[in-house]
């Protein structure tokens, strides 16, 4: 198998996350949207190698681009997941009460900081799902395949 970080994520993670960041899925993502089968039949022939588990942020940013292959997918999902936080992600990393500018700050100010680490922590993860998803050769049968069934030879 390649690429065995892709596969170890998807066996290590609960059986409804999306594929794409991690975070829980709560619908199914068409990898060729639904609005391109006609146009391509080949890459259309069964529904079911055609779906995979999504959250919400992910199928509805992914949308109907002309984006066919999972890692494909999941590198334009971190592109714009990047964009969307590249203040916070660029912004000074505060650790807390183990930082003594932290005791510094305002008690509301401390909440916001605080929430602001959380929010960055979760991008940071679901970046870090993406870029392992991303470099990956990871098909749709396979995906739907390691969720199922665990670790077995896939062909």
């Amino acid at each position: 198998m390649k690429n065995l970080d892709a596969f170890t994520l998807l066996l290590t993670s609960d059986v409804w996350t999306c594929v794409y960041c991690g975070d829980p899925a709560e619908e199914w993502d068409h990898v060729v949207p639904a609005s391109w089968t006609d146009l391509i039949p080949s890459r259309a022939s069964n529904a079911e190698d055609r779906v995979v588990q999504s959250c919400k942020w992910c199928n509805r940013t992914l949308s109907d681009l002309a984006l066919f292959t999972i890692p494909k997918r999941a590198e334009y999902l971190a592109i714009r997941l990047y964009k969307k936080h590249k203040r916070l992600l660029n912004g000074p990393r505060w650790f807390g009460e183990d930082d003594p500018d932290f005791w510094d700050l305002k008690n509301h100010v401390k909440g916001h900081v605080e929430t602001e680490q959380l929010i960055r922590a979760s991008v940071e993860l679901r970046l870090k799902h993406l870029e392992i998803i991303s470099t990956s050769d990871l098909s749709v049968r396979q995906a739907r395949y390691l969720k199922r069934h665990g670790p077995k030879v896939i062909e």
